[in-house]
């Protein structure tokens, strides 16, 4: 179950607690190697719910992170039957043209992937891009990262940001044949509008020390910056999206829509668009069921008539779980990923906002201990989201169980150990 929620984001969220937004570190991470059937009843979607700007993970302001379809195209919603063949249909002719272009043409194959994973369906892909990947990267790591002299700026630095983006590393030293003497980009580089959007996105994944690549990232984007207004519509739209929100720093399910209904420079963006529109509202109902899963358990527990104090935002914390779990496989992972978070705000105001001293110290020994017998002694506040806590964490080891064979509820009794450790 999604390493049992992450272990309850152990790696996610540092110890102490921390309530501001959860943010993307500009450093390049690898991916992970790597249901609910009850009825609930049905959830009011009309009322939109914001979370703050994130100074690391750029999100639209005002953007409503409920679910909505898309209903301008009545061949797309609502997802039935046929609209679930098509998508198989789109998925199977995708894929074989994917594969193909991967054998004759580096470069757009390369534009495809970038383009799949702007429309947020490489979900779909997941096996033919790592291939195609990993290709790109022996081909590379064989002739020691020596760059070809008829590669054009944009395709070195879109490989380079697609192969960091995946964990491969590459090194910055790729770029210098763009440089000259004094480590500036050159004039033919200073001139190539699109290779100077690729660079200052594939800046966004310099690491500590690659002094050279943070001087060309950031002078590219002095010079868009200068030039946008002098660019046609379509790419001066495409500058202006990259400077705003670059791809590594941003969540990409919030800006899909942002490619239905305009020609893209990007010319797969329109090939895949369809698939991504059936994938898109296929997606939003899955969310919308996950959502009303997770409202319905949260008002059963009581959690929020119980801890008047603390925060009501189910729905901010279900978005962390989206973000972590993006896969939508992962559907009944990013419920229970969702309640953990919530215990985690939760403690969080038990701590700051409600207990004394000597309270605090007895409910983190109640918690080191693991035991109900530890609480009678705790306010009621405090004993009853103790109880829920328990109660929930041993239902998600046993659910883990249930899938992988191991009950990891020692781990998860430590994860919380050291979240509430004084």
């Amino acid at each position: 179950m999604a390493a049992a929620s992450a272990m309850l984001m152990g790696r996610v969220i540092p110890p102490r607690f921390s309530s501001s937004s959860f943010s993307s570190s500009s450093s390049f991470q690898p991916y992970p190697k790597a249901s609910m059937d009850n009825e609930t009843p049905p959830i009011n979607f009309s009322v939109p719910i914001n979370i703050p700007h994130s100074q690391k993970w750029t999100i639209p302001l005002n953007y409503s992170f409920l679910p909505t379809s898309l209903p301008a195209d009545p061949q797309i919603s609502p997802f039935n039957e046929e609209m679930s063949n098509k998508y198989e249909y789109e998925m199977k002719r995708l894929k074989h043209l994917l594969s193909e272009t991967a054998k004759n043409d580096s470069l757009e194959v390369l534009n495809m992937i970038d383009g799949i994973q702007r429309l947020g369906i490489d979900h779909c892909f997941k096996e033919e891009i790592e291939a195609i990947l990993q290709k790109q990267y022996t081909i590379m790591a064989t002739h020691h990262y020596l760059i070809d002299t008829k590669c054009s700026l944009h395709e070195v630095a879109l490989r380079f940001r697609l192969l960091r983006q995946r964990g491969y590393f590459i090194p910055s030293d790729v770029f210098e044949s763009f440089m000259d003497k004094n480590g500036e980009l050159n004039k033919k580089g200073i001139e190539d509008i699109e290779g100077l959007t690729s660079v200052y996105e594939a800046w966004q994944l310099c690491l500590p020390g690659e002094d050279k690549l943070d001087k060309i990232g950031e002078f590219s984007g002095h010079i868009l910056r200068t030039q946008i207004g002098n660019l046609e519509n379509g790419m001066a739209k495409h500058v202006g999206d990259t400077l705003t929100n670059p791809f590594h720093k941003s969540l990409a399910k919030l800006y899909i829509k942002n490619y239905f209904g305009y020609q893209a420079t990007n010319k797969w963006i329109f090939a895949f668009q369809n698939l991504a529109k059936l994938d898109f509202n296929r997606v939003q109902k899955l969310y919308r069921h996950e959502i009303s899963q997770l409202l319905l358990w949260w008002k059963k527990a009581g959690l929020c008539e119980e801890l008047k104090f603390s925060r009501d935002q189910p729905l901010k914390w279900y978005i962390c779980s989206v973000v972590c779990l993006a896969d939508p496989k992962f559907s009944e992972e990013r419920v229970e990923l969702t309640k953990s978070i919530s215990f985690i705000y939760l403690l969080d105001d038990i701590y700051d906002l409600y207990g004394s001293i000597e309270e605090l110290r007895l409910f983190t020994q109640a918690i080191q201990r693991w035991d109900l017998e530890a609480v009678h002694s705790l306010p009621h506040p405090m004993k009853f989201c103790y109880i829920k806590l328990y109660e929930t964490t041993k239902e998600l080891g046993h659910k883990f169980s249930l899938k992988h064979g191991w009950n990891p509820i020692h781990s998860l009794q430590k994860s919380w150990t050291s979240l509430c450790d004084l």
